[in-house]
């Protein structure tokens, strides 16, 4: 709130509760469209198997083009920056669930987006629940709102801008100016 006033040169705190409606507006907007959660956030994933896992992709014992057995090791995680991964688990039809153990996989930070990847000899467990049946709770974000790339920051602040001063316009007007601010920072899996 006090970037933001600073920004907007506001020095009352007459209008603080409308400045923080449209900071989360901004905030909302900015992670949506980036792919990035902007500060520390736990997320969690349901897949209703892991990669590779199936039936179909061997029925008849023929399959046309080359076969890669890595290319079904790793699954994605749909937000960035990826700091940690909290667990794994699968379900089985009554709902118990089983945690994977950490030494089947390894977390990757270094690709975009972030990655859990199955290590060379491990096999992913099958979930035994039709829907939902493989959990992955992680931690996205920047740790501290300094690390936030400085772009992004300025984006949502012209909107915060634009948003407190126009309330009532749409704010298509804004937004190409702000997203071409963000455009180099999507998230690889949303471009």
């Amino acid at each position: 709130l006090d970037e933001g006033k600073s920004y907007l040169r506001v020095t009352s705190n007459d209008d603080d509760l409308v400045l923080t409606q449209i900071m989360k507006a901004a905030r909302q907007h900015c992670e949506q469209y980036t792919g990035r959660a902007l500060l520390t956030q736990t997320w969690r994933l349901f897949l209703d198997a892991f990669p590779g896992a199936g039936k179909d992709d061997w029925w008849d014992g023929v399959r046309e083009g080359p076969i890669s057995f890595f290319a079904q090791s790793a699954i994605a995680l749909p937000k960035s920056p990826l700091l940690s991964v909290i667990h794994i688990k699968t379900y089985d039809d009554s709902d118990v669930a089983t945690t994977v153990a950490a030494t089947v996989y390894f977390m990757d930070t270094a690709s975009e987006p972030g990655r859990v990847v199955l290590r060379v000899g491990q096999t992913w467990p099958v979930p035994l629940r039709a829907a939902n049946g493989v959990e992955i709770q992680f931690i996205a974000g920047w740790t501290a709102a300094s690390l936030i790339p400085e772009p992004l920051r300025s984006g949502m602040l012209q909107y915060v801008a634009w948003k407190y001063e126009f309330r009532e316009e749409p704010e298509s007007a804004v937004i190409q100016a702000v997203r071409d601010q963000w455009d180099p920072y999507r998230a690889t899996a949303m471009r």
